[in-house]
């Protein structure tokens, strides 16, 4: 799954900053992608656990990635990838019950499904005929339209959500750069001996104790 941020609407933010180094425009773009990166991961996985009922998020940490396009490509890209394999029982909120000849959870019934126990903790099994082995582990699927979900309520914004954080970092590195140009005048001092001077205790201002 990819998105893409039009070059043309990064070059109008820029626009605005262009008084900046453009190195530190380059920092603020790749920064603005990392955090993007986060948001989206970290929504991502909001509306997985949401959907699907999940007990936590812990089952859904390594099935939410991205990878972002190298810096020498001329649009900004992030590729996005949400593994749906089928979750155990024990990640979603809920038990299986026990019926006749099986387990039912969710509304669906898996015969010839039964509980377990190993060192203390239940374990799903199910069996895959009528005789007592073969076993394998119960596993629920994930619903596919769940990936709709995802776009229509993260992946959707995820434009949005990169130019509000490339535009708050410009703004930031933008206020640096003017304080540091008040103290490089010369009628303030030096921003190095600013920074030296609140960092450092020094003399303690009248009244402190």
């Amino acid at each position: 799954m990819y998105l893409f941020i039009d070059d043309a609407d990064i070059a109008a933010v820029i626009d605005q900053f262009a008084d900046l180094d453009p190195k530190v425009i380059s920092l603020a773009f790749h920064r603005a992608m990392k955090r993007t990166e986060q948001s989206v991961m970290s929504q991502s996985r909001k509306v997985l656990q949401q959907e699907l009922a999940l007990r936590n998020q812990k089952s859904m940490k390594a099935r939410v990635r991205t990878y972002i396009r190298p810096a020498a490509s001329d649009m900004a890209e992030m590729k996005f990838w949400f593994g749906m394999n089928d979750l155990s029982p024990n990640a979603f909120k809920g038990t299986p019950k026990k019926t006749r000849g099986g387990l039912m959870f969710r509304g669906s019934y898996y015969d010839k499904a039964f509980v377990s126990l190993r060192k203390g903790r239940k374990v799903f099994m199910q069996r895959e005929t009528d005789m007592r082995y073969p076993i394998t582990k119960l596993t629920i699927p994930i619903p596919d339209d769940i990936v709709v979900k995802i776009e229509d309520e993260v992946l959707e914004r995820m434009p949005d959500i990169f130019m509000r954080h490339f535009e708050t970092d410009l703004r930031g590195r933008t206020k640096s750069s003017q304080w540091a140009s008040v103290f490089g005048s010369g009628q303030h001092g030096s921003l190095d001996k600013a920074s030296t001077n609140i960092m450092s205790p020094g003399k303690r201002p009248r009244g402190a104790r």
